[in-house]
């Protein structure tokens, strides 16, 4: 029996308040948390009684420091993951969130619906990675031929070391459901951007990584005048297909699994995305769907928000996000494609915010925001 929807809470305000120690160089800093989102539902085994679903979990960290007002950040967190692993790296280093706050910015941190702190339903079946596939993929990796550049994870990156097991410890399980979870965090984060316990008094710079890209595009799709800038830390592509692990059809809306804004508008992306594949597909360099000359519809409302794309060197990214930058442009949207090893940051991986160089990562991003007008 599915629980029956009963009342919607839009935020669940739970805050208190203190200065953060500065152990690990991290930075004094006041943090409030609250809820957002989520609905009383009857029990499944007895209907007279309720339980609240579907909220999610939000840090708000402030600095402390009296410094010059930087625009409000809001930090997605990917999958398998929860919002501390932007908090420190698995070698103990400040993390992410540190940096934002030594340069100013106050930091708005979400647990993914149905993930670590966003309570998941009684019984709910949720999926996990095991530790051979975040070997492969991320610490480790293997499998394209830019993995072999890989040099920035701290440590072997295999289990029994011990920056790979305070890593794999962290890794949380996950709404095995893409789709569902982009119509779930869609609507999270849209109340989150709006809630006054958020404090976004200016328009706020979404940095989003891996499949957290998705939920971003939605985001800045639905509220678009909430959204200072997006800067996209290898986001889930490329568009329309899978690539490395195999060409299955993916993401049918370009950018995501649930519907975008397109002018002139679809309604159904099958028949009215007219969409052709570029380039010759190898192992190293994806080739790329793209909307047919002649054909193609703009993202009307991401035309207007700047985007970083951000890839590093070593990663499976680095053999398709070009893609997702071409695809990008020609919907119309300004995009910025970083390429890491350009900026002289060689041998990153698909974590590249947690690795070897993560603050010298963080710091060109940062220089990238803090040129936005």
């Amino acid at each position: 029996m599915n629980p029956t929807l009963i009342l919607s809470l839009a935020v669940l305000a739970l805050p208190f308040a203190l200065t953060a120690s500065t152990n690990s160089g991290d930075t004094p800093h006041y943090r409030s948390y609250f809820y957002v989102g989520g609905a009383y539902t009857a029990l499944a085994t007895n209907a007279s009684e309720l339980v609240h679903t579907g909220q999610m979990y939000v840090e708000r960290l402030t600095p402390t420091s009296a410094g010059r007002s930087r625009a409000p950040i809001l930090l997605l967190h990917g999958n398998a993951q929860t919002g501390a692993n932007f908090l420190n790296t698995p070698d103990g280093r400040p993390g992410w969130t540190s940096h934002f706050l030594a340069a100013g910015h106050t930091v708005v941190l979400p647990d993914q619906v149905f993930r670590g702190r966003s309570p998941t339903p009684p019984g709910y079946q949720l999926a996990s990675y095991p530790a051979e596939y975040i070997v492969r993929q991320f610490t480790s990796p293997y499998g394209w031929p830019q993995a072999r550049l890989h040099t920035q994870w701290p440590g072997d990156g295999v289990p029994g070391d011990a920056v790979f097991d305070a890593y794999f410890a962290s890794t949380a399980p996950f709404e095995g459901n893409n789709t569902l979870q982009q119509l779930r965090m869609r609507t999270a984060l849209v109340e989150l951007v709006s809630a006054a316990a958020a404090g976004f008094d200016d328009d706020v710079v979404v940095v989003a990584h891996s499949q957290a890209g998705l939920f971003a595009w939605a985001l800045a799709d639905e509220v678009p005048a909430k959204i200072k800038a997006l800067v996209m830390l290898e986001p889930s592509g490329p568009p329309f297909r899978e690539a490395v692990t195999g060409r299955r059809a993916a993401r049918r809306w370009g950018l995501t699994d649930i519907p975008l804004r397109y002018d002139p508008p679809v309604v159904d992306p099958e028949t009215e995305l007219k969409v052709v594949e570029i380039g010759r597909d190898t192992p190293a360099n994806a080739s790329c769907f793209m909307q047919q000359e002649g054909t193609v519809r703009s993202l009307e409302k991401l035309k207007d928000v700047p985007v970083l794309l951000v890839t590093g060197e070593a990663s499976y990214h680095a053999v398709y996000d070009h893609c997702t930058m071409d695809f990008l442009r020609q919907a119309g949207v300004k995009v910025e494609f970083m390429k890491l090893w350009e900026k002289g940051q060689r041998g990153n991986g698909h974590m590249f915010i947690m690795e070897k160089n993560s603050r010298e990562v963080w710091k060109l991003v940062e220089d990238w925001i803090t040129k936005l007008k």
